[in-house]
């Protein structure tokens, strides 16, 4: 397996942040990359695709750009994989592509220009209707995700899904939803109201209280 765990857990330290910061976005993603040792990754929407709404690294700037001016991203083979997302949070081109198809498929002949060699897509949702996209590069002549890998990376989605769910519930100031979230993610969590008083508390912020710290 070619995933540093340890560095791969402190590159999405600052996820729930980035909720809040999309500024950081860019860095983390920089680390993301580090720690899986790829070739680049990108974020993006899985449909209503559009150049404002990807986040990209550096190696692959010049490849996403040229993948909108050429409208790849309206016939974009990958989203073949977007119902594996729905069932297991990630989709590697193995699932969706015979290696035939990896080979001679015009659309990965075209990434291969640009270095892109196999993907893996992680999927993480806002909302169930709403999923959106990390996809991991590696080099050409790279193997395909095994699913040792697969396994870990459905779990960075769950950190995403949560980081995603604070940003929507932050822009329409749903409490709710931040505690759902921040329960997702398995953050120690305590609300207030406007007079100090505790309103909400997450499951890992109770397993904290005792006999010197409670919630009434």
């Amino acid at each position: 397996m070619r995933l540093n765990l340890e560095k791969l857990d402190h590159a999405l330290d600052h996820s729930l942040e980035a909720a809040l910061d999309p500024t950081l976005w860019p860095e983390i993603l920089d680390k993301v990359v580090d720690a899986t040792g790829s070739f680049g990754a990108h974020f993006t929407p899985t449909s209503a695709i559009t150049p404002d709404t990807v986040i990209c690294t550096g190696r692959i700037k010049t490849g996403i750009a040229e993948y909108f001016s050429d409208g790849w991203h309206l016939k974009d083979w990958r989203m073949r994989g977007v119902p594996l997302l729905k069932i297991s949070g990630t989709a590697r081109d193995q699932e969706y592509s015979s290696r035939e198809q990896f080979e001679g498929n015009q659309y990965y002949r075209y990434m291969a220009k640009y270095g892109i060699g196999k993907s893996c897509i992680i999927g993480f949702a806002p909302s169930p209707d709403d999923i959106l996209a990390l996809t991991l590069h590696r080099t050409l002549g790279s193997d395909f995700y095994c699913d040792e890998e697969a396994a870990v990376l459905q779990r960075v989605g769950i950190r995403l899904t949560a980081s995603a769910r604070i940003a929507r519930a932050m822009s329409s100031s749903k409490v709710s939803g931040m505690l759902e979230a921040f329960q997702a993610a398995g953050v120690a969590a305590v609300f207030f109201d406007r007079f100090c008083r505790v309103t909400r508390v997450t499951v890992a912020a109770a397993q904290l209280f005792g006999p010197g710290i409670d919630a009434t």
